[in-house]
């Protein structure tokens, strides 16, 4: 699914004394099939960057035959996100004009961000807002509040509208505002996460005016409330004003690292990866996964990074190592930071077969 922050976690358990090539079992942190990616191609370990020990045997199914389920451990206190999202008229408009079968820019948001909820259902406290409330310019309501494993709900909010009206960015912030100084925060940090394709208006009656100066004086006040705001310019035009975009992220507290201080997304990659890069980054190091029961052998197994081995290290300095009496795998140093930073596509438990190993 490309270099998002999605992980698509494989894991291959030996029946026989070897680990020859063939099919293994796909679990996606995004709800895909077993057996295969996200985006339905299939992983067999082979193809994966590992030595094959005998490529004639390639996909002859004899490693394999059981599917272990895994999933993050949450490690720390949960964050709150309250995810504010533009869905304005613009926003029926396709993501790429050349390509309208890749659907409109509404089409992109609501899989995306149904796709973050799912990700980490159990490791961010979500809140959704979506402006207008109305189809011209009423300011967004708390559509659904926040709480940890309200996923369903989000899905069917986001599910259940389009897009429509103008952008009252500035009242809405305002509300979620009002919302957020009356709810008990989360034990982790606080965040907001504007996502806008447009610029803000509904300085008037009409619909028109811009409304950029009250929309920052909003960002200001959340952040001397203490809490952050990110921001996320949708679209090839970028939003219409990087500028203000800029203005925005500087005074939310948590600007992006780029050249741009907000994160721009011009097509659904980048919004993948504008979103998960965001909420990977406020959550705790998801660096230990947990197993259903341990391998067989613990000491023939290779775990791999995008097909790439990472070594065990038993002085749990750099590698992976086993945890919680050997129920879970956790990974250290530069290798969890790696996970962290969203850089890794493809995790993978092949057991069976013994990888390096380092102290």
């Amino acid at each position: 699914m490309s270099p998002m922050r999605t992980l698509l976690v494989t894991l291959c358990v030996a029946v026989l004394a070897g680990c020859d090539s063939g099919t293994v079992f796909t679990h996606s942190d995004t709800g895909g099939e077993s057996g295969s990616g996200t985006d339905g191609s299939y992983w067999p370990y082979s193809d994966g960057g590992l030595p094959n020990p005998d490529p004639a045997k390639k996909d002859s199914g004899a490693c394999g035959g059981q599917s272990i389920p895994i999933q993050l451990v949450q490690k720390g206190d949960v964050p709150d996100l309250h995810l504010v999202v533009d869905r304005s008229g613009s926003m029926m408009t396709p993501i790429d004009f050349f390509n309208w079968a890749l659907g409109t820019k509404w089409d992109v948001m609501r899989k995306t961000i149904i796709a973050l909820v799912e990700t980490y259902k159990v490791n961010i406290r979500f809140a959704l807002t979506l402006f207008p409330s109305d189809n011209m310019c009423g300011p967004g309501k708390i559509d659904v509040p926040l709480q940890v494993g309200n996923t369903p709900t989000i899905k069917q909010k986001l599910q259940s509208i389009g897009p429509n009206g103008n952008t009252p960015t500035h009242t809405t912030l305002a509300a979620v505002r009002t919302y957020l100084k009356n709810v008990p925060p989360a034990k982790g940090s606080r965040y907001v996460l504007l996502a806008t394709d447009g610029m803000p208006n509904c300085g008037t009656a009409a619909g028109d005016g811009d409304t950029g100066p009250e929309t920052l004086a909003q960002v200001q006040q959340l952040a001397g409330e203490g809490v952050k705001t990110f921001v996320v310019g949708f679209g090839s035009v970028v939003a219409a004003d990087p500028a203000l975009l800029n203005q925005l992220a500087t005074a939310g507290g948590v600007p992006n690292t780029g050249a741009q201080k907000f994160y721009p997304a011009t097509n659904e990659k980048e919004l993948q990866n504008a979103l998960f890069n965001i909420a990977g980054g406020i959550i705790p190091p998801p660096c230990t996964y947990k197993l259903t029961s341990p391998p067989q052998d613990p000491e023939k197994v290779t775990v791999t990074f995008d097909g790439v081995p990472v070594p065990r290290t038993k002085s749990n300095k750099d590698g992976w190592n086993y945890s919680s009496g050997g129920t879970e795998i956790t990974f250290f140093g530069s290798y969890c930071d790696k996970l962290r930073k969203g850089q890794v596509k493809t995790v993978k438990f092949l057991f069976g077969c013994k990888g390096p190993v380092i102290e």
